[in-house]
This record gives structure tokens, C-alpha cells and sequence, in this order.
């Protein structure tokens, strides 16, 4: 973990900066994979109305949550959207992308 003060390496656990004293900022690991660009793509929530559709923006592939034909509120109230890049780039193609989600996510219809 960076401090925000100095920009000093920490290591995770690390509640206060080793070369500046300042405190660290623990972040939440929902703030830290957004902020890594892709989140965890496996879920367990049990959603039997869910869907996602796989859509290539800016050149990686981003999963769209739905919830009975409407934006996941879920997913929106967690992570500010109902849309979140994934792990693959445009270098994989879509087939690829819906099988390798939908085996992580055997309770959702992947397209």
C-alpha cells in the first residue's frame, strides 16, 4: 500500500507509513479492484431472474449485470454501476469471454 502523504511502499497490514509516520488509509477491496481496473468475475449470489451480456468497450470486455430485465441495483449499489470490466482484453474473442464467465457464474444466462 502507498501512502497518500509520501508516496512510500507499505506493506498491506501496515496501519501507519514506515517512512513518513503518517496514517494509511485502509481500503476497502472493492475500491482496490475498481481502482486495478477489473473486478472479481465469480459470484454466489444466487440471482435465478440474472443475466449478463459481455460487451467490448475501450478494448476490454465488460460483463452488464441484469436483475429481472433491469440494471442490477445490487451491483450498482456495490460498485457505483451495473457494468464491470473483466479480466479479458478485445484479443479474446466473445465466445471465449461468455463460456470462461459463464463457468464462473453457473447461475447466470451469460450471452
Amino acid at each position: 500500500m502507498n501512502c497518500s502523504n509520501c508516496q512510500a511502499s507499505n506493506p498491506v497490514e501496515a496501519k501507519f507509513c514506515m517512512s513518513c509516520g503518517a496514517e494509511l488509509a485502509m481500503e476497502s477491496p472493492v475500491k482496490r479492484a475498481l481502482k486495478t481496473g477489473f473486478v472479481s468475475y465469480g459470484w454466489v449470489r444466487e440471482m435465478p431472474e440474472g443475466e449478463t451480456h459481455m460487451e467490448l468497450v475501450d478494448g476490454v470486455w465488460h460483463a452488464t449485470h441484469f436483475d429481472g430485465g433491469q440494471p442490477d441495483k445490487y451491483m450498482i449499489d456495490l460498485f457505483g454501476s451495473h457494468q464491470l470490466p473483466t479480466p479479458w482484453t478485445e484479443e479474446s474473442d466473445k465466445e471465449m469471454v461468455v463460456r470462461e464467465f459463464a463457468a464462473r457464474n453457473p447461475h447466470m444466462n451469460v450471452s
